[in-house]
């Protein structure tokens, strides 16, 4: 019965998104894992490549048990097979699996997936957020698919953040981890305000279903690209717009480097 009745409301939703303008927003977590662009991902290996020289980096990783590499092997992903039309969707490559010979011209892309679970969130938390990207999907996805505005919002010094010291200079401690910032919770509120109307009112961005990712989205470098006219795969909604504060492109993942994040931002601010 319940299962019943969800699949009900979905379809009142969609329904509603057409003939109604309902639209769905929500805040995006960063602590989850999800595709990122290229630009992104070759940004963090050249700063790794060079940060890991830094004087000071070796013995404070020992210390707080060691920086792991933000850049996580590429998986494959395949783009040239429709089920509608009869092929068979090949299955993914491995994480960190070559491109098998001659996969390049049938349209196998290299996927850059963002770790970025925090171990100190918890489970519980990473299940919701995953889920809510989920219901993102779902809802943007089909012929009657609705606007979705879900938007990554960055670390801020948000009260709740603030309330507890150890994450609160752990927060600050960030900036020592270039280039990771903290954003004022004022500043943050301000930008995802001026990112939903966009998403709102603005037909190309990435909320609206069929959206073809760089060749209709906006973001810059770090906007997820998809420029052969196709629409984009429906993960790269999350990396269209999002406000990353730096976490894609740090040499190390945010959850390694906690640790000395705290232990710097109690003692150099």
């Amino acid at each position: 019965g319940g299962g019943g009745g969800g699949g009900g409301g979905d379809k009142n939703i969609k329904e509603e998104g057409i003939r109604g303008g309902v639209a769905l927003a929500y805040l995006s977590s960063p602590g989850t894992a999800f595709p990122i662009p290229q630009a992104a991902y070759a940004a963090a290996g050249r700063r790794h490549a060079a940060d890991r020289h830094t004087w000071w980096h070796t013995p404070l990783s020992l210390i707080t048990g060691g920086f792991k590499p933000n850049c996580r092997p590429p998986c494959h992903r395949d783009r040239g097979h429709d089920a509608d039309d009869g092929g068979e969707l090949e299955p993914p490559c491995d994480v960190g699996e070559a491109t098998p010979p001659g996969e390049e011209s049938r349209g196998s892309a290299p996927c850059y997936v963002h770790n970025g679970h925090l171990i100190l969130q918890g489970p519980n938390y990473a299940l919701a957020k995953t889920l809510q990207n989920w219901r993102t999907v779902v809802a943007r996805a089909g012929p009657e698919g609705v606007v979705v505005s879900a938007n990554m919002a960055p670390a801020s010094r948000t009260s709740s953040m603030q309330h507890v010291k150890t994450i609160a200079s752990g927060l600050e401690g960030q900036r020592h981890f270039p280039p990771l910032r903290a954003f004022d919770a004022t500043t943050s509120a301000d930008l995802m305000a001026a990112l939903l109307l966009y998403d709102l009112g603005c037909e190309g961005s990435s909320a609206h279903p069929g959206w073809k990712g760089g060749s209709k989205g906006g973001g810059g470098s770090d906007a997820a690209a998809n420029d052969g006219g196709e629409e984009a795969h429906p993960m790269d909604v999350f990396g269209a717009t999002a406000v990353h504060g730096g976490s894609w492109r740090c040499a190390y993942s945010v959850d390694s480097i906690g640790k000395a994040s705290y232990v710097l931002g109690a003692f150099f601010g």
